[in-house]
C-alpha cells in the first residue's frame, strides 16, 4: 500500500495574529526512516527536515498553504494534505462617545463605549496614553479639569495574549460653565410700534443647546431656539430681556440683559416761521417741521377742511422746510407734516396749522375820541386806526392828504393846537407787499377857548342900598358852560373873592355897601377840562345911606 501522509497543526484558529506561534506535524502511517521536506505556497522551506515545523512568531508573510513531503531514498516522494494559514492584524476597536458632546463643561457626564468583535476580548481604557481602567465601558459622572485629554481604548484576547492597537482617539475639552451672550437686531436704541426685532442667544463654539428666555424677570413664552423674533412690536414688549442655555442637566448663568424700548414715534413740531397765519395774496408762508433728529425725512400735506382729514400730498416737498413765496387763494387750508424714519418703515403722527388766505385787502376804519366839535386848544384827542382782520400792522398817518412821518402806531394822541385843525386819515401796512387803501377821513376842528361876555341885566350899575342888581355871563354861540363869578379880581388869587354862584346870572336883591366892587366871570365846559379866561370887568357902585337920604329929601321939596 502507498503510505498516507497527513499534516496537522497545534492551533485550530481561523486566523492568527502577528507574533503568535504555530507548529505543524507531518504524520506517516507507515513507520520507516522517512526524510521530511516542508513547503510554503509550493516553495520548499530550506533547513526544515524534521517531522515538526514550528513558526515561533507569525507575520503577514506567513500567510498561505503549508504541506509536507516524505521519502525514503530519492524516490518516490509522498505529499501530505495542505493546511491554509491566515495571518491578520488584531481588530482595531472603535471608540465611541456615547454622551452628546466632546466639548464638555464641569459637572457634565462623559460616557464612552469601545467596539470589539466578540466577548472574548477585554478592554483597557487610556487617557493621554495613561491607563485608566479595564472594563467594557468608561463613564465619568461629574467632569472636572483633570478629565481633559485624549481618550483611547485597547482590546486584549486574553486566551491568546493578543493585543489590538489603540482605538481611534476622542479628544475631550473641559470648560468652565459658560455665560451666553445676548444680542438684538436691529440694535436701534429706540423701536417703534409695528416694527420687528430678533434676539439671538449665543454660547460661543458649542452646540446642542436649548434656550430659555426671560422678559422683565419672568420666563417668556418663546421657543427654545437660539434666535427668536418679535413682529409687530407694541409697548408691552418694552423691558429687559435675558436668556439662559441648557443641555442635559447643565444650566448656564443668565446672560446680561438687553434692553428693548418701544415708544411712539415723536410727534413733529410744526412751526409757522413767517409772521402771519392769516395772510393776503402775494404774502409769504414759511413752515418748519422738526423732530430734533437728522434721521427723519418729512412729507407735507394740504387740505381744505379745518378739521376733516382730506389732506393731499404736496409733491416734491420732503425737507423740513416748506416755503410759499407768493400766496394764492388756493393756498388756503390745513397744512400738515409727517416725519418718516430713514431706512425704516416708521411714520410719525401729524401736526397741523390752518392758514386763512384773504381774497382782498381790508380798508382801515378811523375813529376819534372824544367826539367833540369843536375841540379847544389844550384838549387831548385820540385817533384810532383799526383793521378788521389779521394782525401785526404798521400804520401811516395823513393830515389833509399829506403823510405825517411823525405820527406812528395804531393810535395817536394829540394835545390840540390851532395848527392841528384839519382832516385825518390812515393806511395800514405789513411786510413789504401788503398795503391797505386809505381810511375814512375824520375832521378835527380846533378853536381858541372863547372869553365869556359879562353884562348887566338891570338898568343901572350904580345903585342905592336895597335896590337890586343882576349880572349875566354867557358864551355867545356856544353851550354847555358853567360859570364862576369873581369880585374884585386881583393878580393874586387869594385876594380875589370867588362867588359860589355857578349859573349864568348873578343876582343881588338888596344891595349894600359890601356889594360895591369890580365883578368878572369865567366859563368851564361841563364834563371837559376846558376853562376860559375871565371876562371883562363890570364895576358895581352902591351909594351910602346919607347920600340916599339927602337925595330923598330933595325930591320931597
Amino acid at each position: 500500500n502507498i503510505p498516507n501522509v497527513s499534516l496537522i497543526r497545534n492551533l485550530d484558529y481561523d486566523k492568527l495574529y502577528p507574533e503568535e506561534s504555530i507548529e505543524f506535524t507531518c504524520n506517516v502511517n507507515v513507520i520507516s526512516e522517512w526524510k521530511y521536506e516542508w513547503y510554503h505556497n509550493g516553495t520548499k522551506i530550506e533547513g526544515s527536515s524534521n517531522k515538526n515545523y514550528n513558526i515561533a512568531s507569525v507575520t503577514h508573510a506567513s500567510n498561505g498553504e503549508y504541506e509536507c513531503k516524505v521519502k525514503r531514498g530519492e524516490r518516490p516522494v509522498y505529499s501530505s494534505n495542505r493546511i491554509s494559514v491566515q495571518v491578520a492584524d488584531p481588530p482595531t476597536p472603535t471608540l465611541k462617545l456615547e454622551t452628546p458632546w466632546s466639548d464638555v463643561f464641569k459637572t457634565e457626564v462623559l460616557k464612552f463605549s469601545c467596539g470589539v468583535p466578540s466577548t472574548e476580548w477585554t478592554l483597557t481604557w487610556y487617557r493621554d496614553q495613561h491607563k485608566l481602567k479595564e472594563g467594557l465601558s468608561l463613564e465619568i459622572t461629574s467632569v472636572s479639569d483633570d478629565d481633559r485629554g485624549i481618550y483611547t481604548c485597547k482590546a486584549q484576547l486574553t486566551s491568546r495574549g493578543v493585543w489590538s492597537g489603540p482605538s481611534n482617539p476622542v479628544v475631550i475639552d473641559v470648560y468652565d460653565k459658560p455665560k451666553p451672550g445676548l444680542t438684538k437686531s436691529p440694535s436701534f436704541p429706540m423701536m417703534y410700534p409695528g416694527e420687528s426685532i430678533n434676539f439671538t442667544c449665543t454660547v460661543d463654539m458649542f452646540s446642542g443647546w436649548e434656550y430659555e428666555w426671560y422678559h422683565n424677570g419672568s420666563k417668556a413664552l418663546f421657543p427654545s431656539s437660539s434666535t427668536n423674533s418679535i413682529g409687530n412690536l407694541s409697548h408691552d414688549n418694552s423691558g429687559e430681556y435675558r436668556c439662559m442655555a441648557k443641555r442635559g442637566a447643565l444650566r448656564t448663568d443668565q446672560s446680561d440683559s438687553v434692553s428693548l424700548q418701544v415708544s411712539n414715534p415723536p410727534k413733529p413740531i410744526l412751526k409757522l416761521l413767517s409772521p402771519w397765519q392769516n395772510v393776503f395774496e402775494n404774502e409769504t408762508l414759511k413752515f418748519s417741521c422738526d423732530v430734533s433728529s437728522s434721521e427723519w425725512t418729512f412729507t407735507w400735506y394740504r387740505g381744505q377742511a379745518k378739521l376733516q382729514n382730506d389732506s393731499r400730498l404736496i409733491q416734491n416737498e420732503k425737507g423740513s422746510m416748506l416755503n410759499i413765496s407768493a400766496v394764492r387763494s388756493s393756498d388756503q387750508g390745513r397744512y400738515t407734516c409727517k416725519a418718516h424714519l430713514k431706512q425704516r418703515v416708521v411714520i410719525s403722527e401729524s401736526s397741523y396749522i390752518f392758514v386763512l388766505v384773504y381774497d382782498k385787502i381790508p380798508t382801515p376804519t378811523l375813529n376819534i375820541n372824544p367826539l367833540f366839535n369843536p375841540m379847544y386848544i389844550g384838549e387831548t384827542v385820540k385817533l384810532n386806526c383799526t383793521v378788521s382782520v389779521s394782525s401785526d400792522w404798521s400804520y401811516e398817518w395823513y393830515k389833509d392828504g399829506t403823510p405825517d412821518p411823525h405820527k406812528t402806531g395804531k393810535e395817536i394822541s394829540i394835545k390840540v393846537k390851532l395848527s392841528d385843525k384839519g382832516g385825518y386819515s390812515c393806511k395800514a401796512k405789513r411786510g413789504e407787499k401788503t398795503l391797505t387803501g386809505r381810511s375814512n377821513t375824520v375832521q378835527l376842528d380846533v378853536q381858541e377857548i372863547p372869553v365869556p361876555l359879562l353884562k348887566p341885566k338891570t338898568q343901572w350899575l350904580d345903585v342905592f342900598p336895597s335896590e337890586g342888581v343882576e349880572l349875566s355871563c354867557s358864551m355867545p354861540g356856544s353851550s354847555g358852560w358853567t360859570f364862576t363869578w369873581y369880585k374884585n379880581p386881583a393878580d393874586d388869587a387869594k385876594d380875589t373873592t370867588t362867588m359860589s354862584n355857578e349859573g349864568e346870572s348873578l343876582s343881588i336883591t338888596n344891595a349894600k355897601a359890601m356889594h360895591r366892587g369890580k365883578y368878572t366871570c369865567s366859563g368851564k365846559l361841563k364834563e371837559r377840562f376846558v376853562s376860559s379866561k375871565n371876562s371883562s370887568e363890570v364895576t358895581l357902585y352902591v351909594y351910602g345911606e346919607m347920600f340916599a337920604l339927602v337925595s330923598t329929601c330933595n325930591v320931597i321939596i
